[in-house]
């Protein structure tokens, strides 16, 4: 006897078919109504809509009954890793279905983060399963079947779609094409994953393997995961290191692992005294034909007994006064370096000597993976310590799992001093530097009108490496987003008018990455409301100078999205009424990202008809902002997609 399936039951009777989310459903649905009812779902006039469109999943949630008298019972199937992945970029990624304006679990815990990263998705799978769309669309099939597929006459696998086309046709007596749905949104390869997130999404598909093990298994999966992981053409090294974030207080392993015949370059401006256990390890790793290490140090040349003087196919010693040297002198002098010799890993001494390694790599397209020791200072307080340490792994994890960047390592030499760090502000400012960088996958803007610029007011008043960082920070992040838009026009860029801080900030190469066209500097701002009124959205990295917030009144009476920081100035800017973002000055990333978000929920006033400002919440906060006003516009100004 054949065990009942809650699957759709044509009127027919011909055709009973198991939907699985993710499994070519909606295209499959469609294609069986054209030939069921022999007229395009298109045409249908239907009393259920979602978001002002006819949706095929509800009108079909009618037809839901036992299919076992049906002549034909179908299923569609696919590989429950790249089920899941997907699962989690249609719905997470693109529907915002774990935003908080969506969100309708009840209870959260004090670790839940709204909008997750996918290594905080897996880390909370259980809290975010309690919501419906979620539950739908990653419940494993194997809970759904637990009869197996023995009842049905036909198992189709997704990557053969085809054959369920010929099948079809044949039983309609006529030619079944299945239209491509719900292919536009964003996507996460196998390649993307690091090894612990595809052992966490192995292990929670395992009995739907089991199921399945005629069409897929582990190994195969496994197989084609490692395969991602070798270097291509025109892939960079970078690709075989594993991207995740290491901390402890001795050289992580992942650093040595694969680093036979690789080529390695250490950065430190001060005289070469490496840690003795990297030395060794060192001495270990590079063994084969090919890898150097290349040392970037100052005047003193590494000792000729140590493990780089036996090994180093090549050694560079810097100027005598490098550490002296301006830090876009630095920057271009590691440019040179970088073309010359594609180094596959950077190690890093210091927070500041990372943040000029980043800045150099900026416009080459190197994808070198980064290695970061935190050198170690004499400690006092241990709850400082612990309170650094703290905020320095959520800082990585939470950049790591939103921007997916290249292989970053952070290695704990020792026992962490607040002054190694100047603060912990400076550590957040850099950490939200790299990420924006790094990623080669940022999310580009989906619509931009062809007559609009976005403006960043830079205010700089002096050569220090702290100001100009955090604006060049802000800036880099947009200009990595919007250098490949074809729709995006122009940034213009003001400053106040000192040629030395314009060339500093240029020779970041900010305007050979965006593309000397687009990018325009103006040094006097006679007329900021009309400014601000060609502009998309306001960006304000600071609200110190008086130019600055006058300027920002003027974005804000020319109704503009603004996005400043989150000062007592900003809290006084962004008020109710104004649609606008506050982030926390040692928080660059995210404001990018809030610019991000604004124009890519096309969220402008003009774009609601002069229908007013939209009143959001009494007092803005990073993620209530982004959240409340995101959700917001997408909810007033775009149709939700169809979901399958």
């Amino acid at each position: 006897m054949r065990q009942q399936r809650q699957g759709l039951l044509l009127p027919s009777g011909r055709i009973g078919y198991f939907d699985v989310p993710k499994c070519a459903s909606t295209s499959v649905k469609m294609a069986l109504h054209d030939a069921e009812f022999r007229m395009p779902f298109e045409n249908r006039r239907c009393s259920i809509n979602r978001g002002g469109k006819q949706d095929i999943h509800d009108f079909f949630n009618r037809f839901r009954s036992d299919i076992s008298s049906a002549r034909h019972r179908i299923i569609v199937v696919r590989d429950p890793v790249d089920r899941f992945i997907s699962a989690y970029a249609n719905r997470v990624m693109d529907h915002n279905a774990l935003s908080k304006a969506k969100l309708t679990i009840t209870e959260v815990g004090s670790n839940f983060i709204f909008n997750p990263g996918l290594g905080q998705f897996l880390e909370h799978l259980d809290t975010y399963l309690q919501a419906d769309a979620i539950e739908w669309h990653l419940r494993p099939l194997a809970e759904q079947l637990p009869g197996g597929l023995d009842s049905f006459t036909g198992v189709y696998c997704m990557n053969r779609i085809q054959e369920l086309e010929s099948d079809l046709s044949r039983i309609f007596k006529q030619a079944i094409r299945f239209p491509r749905k719900q292919t536009a949104g964003q996507s996460i390869s196998i390649k993307e994953l690091s090894s612990g997130q595809l052992e966490q999404i192995m292990e929670f598909c395992r009995e739907d393997y089991e199921l399945l093990d005629s069409w897929f298994n582990l190994d195969e999966v496994w197989s084609r995961w490692k395969s991602a992981q070798l270097p291509h053409k025109h892939h960079s090294a970078a690709r075989r290191f594993e991207t995740t974030v290491t901390m402890s207080r001795t050289p992580p392993s992942m650093l040595i692992t694969g680093l036979s015949g690789k080529r390695i370059l250490f950065y430190d401006p001060r005289p070469w005294h490496p840690e003795p256990r990297l030395r060794s390890l060192l001495e270990e790793a590079i063994s084969e034909e090919g890898g150097f290490v290349l040392s970037v140090t100052a005047a003193e040349e590494p000792p000729g007994d140590s493990a780089v003087g036996k090994i180093n196919k090549r050694s560079v010693v810097g100027p005598e006064n490098i550490n002296s040297l301006p830090w876009w002198r630095q920057v271009s002098y590691l440019r040179q370096i970088f073309v010359r010799d594609k180094p596959d890993l950077v190690h890093c001494c210091g927070l500041r000597t990372a943040a000029i390694s980043i800045l150099a790599l900026i416009g080459l397209r190197s994808r070198a993976a980064l290695s970061i020791e935190l050198l170690p200072r004499p400690m006092s307080d241990s709850r400082i310590q612990r309170s650094i340490v703290e905020r320095l792994r959520l800082t990585c994890v939470r950049q790591m799992n939103r921007m997916r960047p290249v292989g970053l390592l952070y290695w704990l030499a020792s026992e962490l001093h607040l002054r190694a760090f100047y603060n912990y502000r400076d550590l957040s400012r850099w950490t939200a530097l790299y990420g924006p960088i790094l990623n080669e996958d940022l999310v580009h803007l989906k619509t931009i009108d062809q007559d609009s610029h976005g403006v960043v007011l830079f205010n700089a008043s002096s050569l220090r490496l702290k100001e100009v960082m955090d604006a060049s920070a802000l800036l880099l992040g947009l200009v990595e987003r919007l250098q490949d838009n074809t729709s995006f026009k122009r940034l213009k860029l003001l400053m106040p008018s000192d040629s030395d801080v314009e060339s500093a900030f240029l020779k970041t190469d900010t305007a050979h990455a965006l593309g000397s066209g687009k990018i325009e500097i103006i040094h006097d701002c006679m007329d900021p409301h009309n400014l601000a009124i060609a502009s998309q959205v306001v960006v304000i990295p600071s609200l110190f100078s008086t130019a600055a917030r006058f300027f920002a009144v003027g974005a804000m009476h020319a109704g503009r999205p603004l996005v400043v920081p989150d000062d007592d100035c900003g809290r006084y800017l962004v008020r109710p009424g104004i649609s606008g973002y506050l982030f926390e000055s040692s928080d660059i990333d995210e404001a990018g990202s809030s610019v991000v978000k604004l124009i890519t929920t096309n969220g402008l006033p003009e774009k609601m008809g002069f229908k007013g400002r939209l009143a959001t919440e009494m007092r803005f906060t990073h993620s209530a902002a982004i959240e409340a006003t995101g959700a917001h516009f997408s909810a007033m100004l775009s149709p939700a997609k169809d979901s399958e």
